[in-house]
């Protein structure tokens, strides 16, 4: 699949050829490479979804859960997990003391 950065490149260079040689370009048939770009919206939330009755209490759970899935992910290794959530080693530190996740990286 395309990125969209290469169908941009390959949209202006089409537009490029069929300024210099008119006929040539539309007798070249569409190739399975140019299918559209995926729908990349995100799905819809419910509040169901989330237990909590506030944003502060539903941060928290996004947070608790996003941050042991990369512990998880990166087999512990705190510095590599700062790095994939993008904190600091101290900031991850200080957020997992805030949310009682001192413990998690014994567990995994």
């Amino acid at each position: 699949m395309m990125t969209r950065r290469q169908f941009t490149k390959t949209i202006g260079a089409t537009a490029a050829l069929a300024a210099a040689h008119p006929r040539s370009v539309w007798s070249v048939k569409a190739s399975p490479a140019f299918s559209p770009i995926p729908d990349l919206t995100p799905a819809p939330v419910s509040p169901a979804d989330f237990a909590p009755g506030n944003l502060a209490a539903a941060v928290e759970t996004v947070e608790r859960q996003l941050i042991i899935s990369t512990l998880d992910r990166t087999r512990g290794n705190i510095s590599e997990s700062a790095r994939v959530l993008g904190l600091t080693r101290r900031g991850l530190y200080l957020k997992m003391r805030r949310l009682g996740l001192e413990g998690a990286i014994a567990d995994i």
